[in-house]
């Protein structure tokens, strides 16, 4: 009762709600939308039969914009991909990818693909390369109509209630029979997905409305009766309620390890981009307030193996979900969940980052980050000192501070980084940092060319390993240089307000 005591605690009040919606007169969380109030939702079928010479389909220009497709499929996948027209531009070739099934129903001769989610668009073509498939049928879907949520900043996730992002209710159900009963079982796990839609959009809710469509309505015969996964959260951070029923509710998430876990998706395909800091810290948020018997370090056996209580889709099923580069942040989200509950591992930790830069110029990056020894034993450290100017084509090697071993630094990187070499630019903790102590490290990169990439942290203990990765990802927040007054991008919940600026203590 505690777990979803503090679950729906963390809900919108009336007065927030309204705040970030802007708008009056839709539900409050935990009661049935009405069904007059229902999102409404378009879907158009098309099923062709692929040429026996032809590589790519005939262009099929919908009856009306969608914003998703599921593709279906018999036969054996080889080399399916999809394109959509969006204005007078074509999107890249996307690769069809098949979907983990989770559902209660026998799929038949159709295989279903991951959903793929993107801007409106009008047209829709797919190309084979190999021969194999022998009938494809394209479902698009339609779901930009709804509730369009706006960023705000608050102390807490925000969770977005099922009324709150327009689901309707009625696609549960099949001539009047709920397809998938809810069900509940303790929480052991917390699953960690991506959705392998697109990253950064500007209407998440929409995304959202669309994976329920497919996942309640098409994929494996309409067999999954609801969103599979218990909860979403967006690039801002804001946490959508999946699954009715709440994050205790058995989902279709993990087929074999659905009962006893909760699946928690992050909207966006993390294959070679990272998980936010922002989305970091929503996820760890809910995690910390629903599930705070579980110790977020520990692992124990489950169903068919030993898992992680925090663990990745991959690790229960042959999958790339949740990403390469996702499933690398699991560490970090890990620190994060303990961090908000109050109970931290004892050992070096960053607690909080911020990379800025000036709006005028672009072509330089600033930082600031907190390191805290939360371990019994003195960190030793090198050069180059805090406050040190690397030039983008430089490395802490190349100006004469190689690693040296033991030694404790932190480790600065981003996305477009050409050096060959993760972490090019580190600095020294300026002195050894005594245990419990912690200390705010500075630093710039000049850059050869202005640019707005993900910039990430790291704490990299030289010669062993990289104490903690890809912390704090985000891109540098345009400033003024009389203005640094930046809100963090992770923070420990006993930091300052993100109102005020770090401040070494």
């Amino acid at each position: 009762m505690g777990a979803m005591a503090n679950w729906r605690a963390l809900r919108l009040s009336r007065r927030m709600f309204l705040t970030l919606l802007g708008a009056a007169g839709l539900a409050l969380p935990g009661s049935r939308p009405p069904l007059e109030a229902a999102s409404p939702v378009r879907t158009t079928r098309w099923e062709t039969v692929p040429g026996p010479d032809a590589t790519e389909s005939p262009v099929f220009v919908a009856p009306h914009p969608f914003n998703a497709v599921g593709v279906l499929w018999q036969g054996a996948l080889d080399s399916l991909q999809v394109r959509v027209r969006q204005g007078e531009r074509w999107s890249a070739w996307w690769p069809v990818a098949l979907h983990p099934a989770a559902g209660r129903r026998p799929a038949g001769p159709w295989r279903s693909s991951t959903l793929l989610a993107f801007a409106p668009a009008g047209a829709l073509q797919y190309r084979l390369t190999r021969p194999g498939v022998t009938v494809v049928r394209c479902e698009l879907i339609d779901t930009t109509s709804g509730p369009q949520l706006q960023a705000v900043t608050v102390p807490r996730a925000v969770v977005v209630s099922r009324a709150q992002w327009g689901c309707d209710e009625r696609l549960r159900f099949k001539d009047g029979e709920e397809v998938w009963p809810v069900e509940y079982a303790p929480v052991e796990k917390v699953v960690v997905h991506h959705t392998a839609t697109a990253n950064e959009e500007a209407d998440p809710a929409a995304t959202v409305r669309s994976i329920y469509v497919y996942h309640a309505t098409i994929i494996d015969n309409g067999g999954w009766g609801d969103i599979g996964y218990n909860l979403l959260v967006d690039w801002r951070g804001t946490v959508y309620e999946g699954r009715y029923g709440g994050p205790g509710a058995v989902g279709a998430h993990a087929s074999g390890y659905n009962t006893g876990s909760c699946g928690v998706a992050f909207l966006g395909t993390f294959t070679s981009t990272y998980i936010p800091a922002a989305a970091e810290a929503g996820c760890a948020s809910v995690i910390a307030a629903s599930f705070g018997y579980l110790d977020p370090f520990g692992s124990s056996f489950f169903a068919d193996k030993t898992l992680p209580n925090i663990c990745g889709h991959r690790d229960c099923l042959p999958t790339q979900c949740p990403g390469d580069f996702g499933y690398r942040q699991l560490n970090n989200l890990r620190d994060a969940v303990a961090r908000q509950r109050g109970t931290p591992r004892p050992q070096a930790q960053l607690t909080a980052v911020r990379f800025f830069s000036e709006a005028a110029a672009q072509d330089c990056v600033r930082f600031e980050v907190e390191v805290w020894n939360n371990s019994a034993q003195p960190l030793e450290t090198q050069g180059p000192d805090p406050g040190y100017a690397y030039d983008e084509t430089q490395t802490s090697a190349s100006i004469g501070h190689p690693g040296q071993f033991n030694r404790w630094r932190i480790g600065i990187d981003f996305l477009d980084n050409t050096t060959g070499r993760r972490y090019p630019f580190r600095w020294g903790l300026g002195g050894t940092l005594a245990p419990g102590e912690r200390r705010l490290i500075s630093g710039q990169i000049e850059l050869t060319t202005p640019k707005r990439s993900l910039w990430w942290a790291g704490l990299i203990q030289e010669g062993v390993a990289f104490r903690v990765d890809m912390f704090g990802v985000s891109r540098p927040l345009l400033t003024t240089p009389s203005r640094l007054f930046l809100p963090l991008v992770a923070r420990n919940a006993s930091e300052p307000d993100a109102s005020t600026p770090l401040r070494a203590r």
